[in-house]
């Protein structure tokens, strides 16, 4: 998706984006926001009963914080995200669900016990210095980015004029290990159906009938779209904080 180059990610455009019926809502953002997160809680491994501090780095309109705070209810939570608009419907939408402001993953300030980052490094041309920067602020992180994605068939490569600017697998974030600023990274591929993998009902209809006619025509079969999720932690051996 091409735009104007001075705007793509900027925070006036995401302000519009985050308007009350602009295009995070008929985009479907909300849902999106809700499935990853429900694959996340999933597969973290946090304290059910402690109480430890969580920020999520690019909250958009809070949904995955209200489910956080169902499953741990005595997690101290933070939403940031560089829309002030996004910010302000939080504030209004989760009165008391956590401390909302405004702010870039770029700029954090405090340390947390664990940072949620859904969705928000394949946004990034220099994806690896903003995790470098995330890792030196809490003690877990848990990222989000989408598996192996490519266009045109090809990898993605930086693009300032695109929202996507990396293709991940599951060795993208190997690098903080060997940097020693993390102690182990855990990958798991994830399915999102609906929002982003296919449904059931596509994944059908794609393997039984229009990957096998594309064989045939000697054109690439499609692929079902898929998440990558990384447990990043400084501290070996431990399976909670």
């Amino acid at each position: 998706m091409a735009e104007n180059p001075e705007e793509v990610g900027s925070e006036k455009w995401w302000n519009a984006y985050f308007q009350p019926g602009g295009g995070w809502e008929t985009n479907g953002g909300r849902m999106q926001t809700i499935v990853h997160a429900r694959a996340f809680l999933r597969f973290a491994r946090l304290p059910a009963k402690e109480e430890f501090t969580l920020i999520d780095c690019g909250c958009a309109l809070g949904e995955a914080l209200q489910l956080i705070a169902e499953k741990y209810p005595r997690a101290r939570l933070t939403g940031i995200d560089l829309s002030s608009m996004a910010i302000t419907r939080c504030q209004s939408e989760h009165p008391g669900l956590a401390h909302f402001e405004v702010r870039r993953i770029e700029n954090l300030e405090k340390t947390y016990d664990v940072a949620y980052a859904s969705n928000i490094l394949e946004h990034f041309v220099d994806f690896k210095t903003v995790a470098r920067g995330l890792m030196r602020h809490c003690r877990r992180a848990y990222i989000i980015v989408p598996f192996m994605e490519t266009h045109n068939g090809q990898p993605l490569s930086p693009n300032p004029t695109n929202h996507h600017q990396h293709s991940f697998d599951r060795q993208s974030f190997d690098f903080l290990v060997s940097e020693g600023l993390a102690a182990t990274v855990e990958s798991r591929v994830i399915a999102c159906p609906h929002v982003w993998s296919w449904s059931l009902r596509t994944l059908i209809i794609q393997n039984i009938f229009k990957n096998p006619i594309r064989l045939i025509l000697g054109k690439p079969i499609a692929r079902n779209p898929m998440k990558v999720l990384f447990n990043v932690s400084r501290e070996a051996g431990r399976r909670t904080l």
